[in-house]
């Protein structure tokens, strides 16, 4: 089968096309012929491995297992022992095991199957990016009228946006001039620069969300109400190489009752969740076609150049035998 591989770390440069042996599903696992595959911010530190804290479970010098990603939808091609919770045919979605390959490894306990009526293509971007804002949601769920999101225009924060504006809160979205028009279009009602959060009047935010950049969370209090909260979901561009912003944000969260550190599960009934709330948004995925162009669309995404996700069509529309 075709394969996108690293055996080292770095940006998308690192990364081969490769013909590899098909896998064999162990006990609790299942095989999958991969439909879609999609970029995040979380399958990019894997492939650079930074901050070098990911490496823990990686492998320090070089990557421990060579295939990349994990947010796919797709048809289960194979069970392995004992699984009775799926069928070959099931059309699926959640997270498996280097999902930028024609077929892949996924936990039973990591995959629902796909709701009736809706495509494998809009399946696949809602694990990891969909799945965590509505876990930063969760993690404070009071009725609240404003928000800002930090990074609106990238997997998580789209994804915060559009459930944001469902829940009609006035929302102030962060991202480059270039994208500030598809941050409206998802429901923001102001869009500023990274720079211009002073433009955000002070003690006037119910949350703000932080999916990435280089303040502490600590900086933003002056900027909520006095039952706010900063909800910390990605600090992509904080701290140090080693640890990155995960460490500063564990100690603030620590010291401060009120900024939340969040961490999320792709359970079943969190990726059925995500999928109901949001099938009906649109734009919030961009389809590109063929695993051979996989490596260009994750170039463009290490480059600032995408909006939401970028979803990747790894094989021809399977039609699996049952849907949900």
């Amino acid at each position: 089968m075709k394969a996108l591989q690293r055996y080292e770390y770095g940006d998308w440069q690192s990364l081969k096309m490769v013909d590899s042996i098909l896998p064999k599903p162990k006990a609790k696992e299942v095989l999958v012929k991969i439909s879609y595959a999609a970029i995040d911010s979380g399958m990019v530190h894997l492939i650079s491995g930074l901050p070098k804290v990911v490496r823990l479970g990686t492998g320090f010098s070089t990557p421990k297992n060579p295939y990349v990603g994990q947010s796919m939808s797709g048809v289960i091609s194979k069970l392995g022992p004992g699984v009775t919770e799926f069928q070959v045919g099931d059309e699926v979605f959640g997270v498996g095991t280097g999902v930028f390959a024609e077929h892949a490894i996924a936990k039973t306990s990591k995959l629902a199957i796909v709701p009736t009526g809706m495509t494998l293509a809009q399946a696949a971007s809602f694990p990891v990016s969909a799945v965590a804002a509505l876990a930063a949601i969760e993690a404070a769920p009071d009725s609240i009228s404003t928000a800002t999101v930090l990074g609106a225009s990238g997997g998580v924060g789209s994804f915060l946006t559009a459930l944001l504006a469902k829940q009609k809160v006035e929302i102030t979205g962060t991202c480059s001039e270039s994208k500030a028009d598809w941050v409206r279009s998802l429901g923001a009602n102001s869009v500023i620069g990274h720079d211009d959060l002073d433009q955000i009047p002070l003690a006037s935010q119910d949350r703000i969300f932080i999916t990435g950049g280089p303040q502490a969370p600590k900086e933003f209090r002056k900027y909520l109400k006095p039952k706010g909260k900063v909800i910390m979901i990605g600090s992509d561009n904080a701290g140090s190489d080693v640890f990155g912003g995960f460490l500063t944000n564990l100690l603030q969260a620590a010291i401060h009752p009120w900024i939340k550190t969040i961490v999320s599960a792709e359970k079943p009934e969190k990726l059925l969740t995500a999928a109901r709330k949001l099938r009906n948004t649109e734009g919030l995925f961009t389809v590109v076609n063929g695993l051979e162009n996989s490596i260009e669309a994750i170039k463009d995404f290490q480059q600032g150049k995408v909006v939401g996700r970028s979803v990747i069509q790894v094989t021809a529309q399977n039609k699996g035998s049952r849907q949900i």
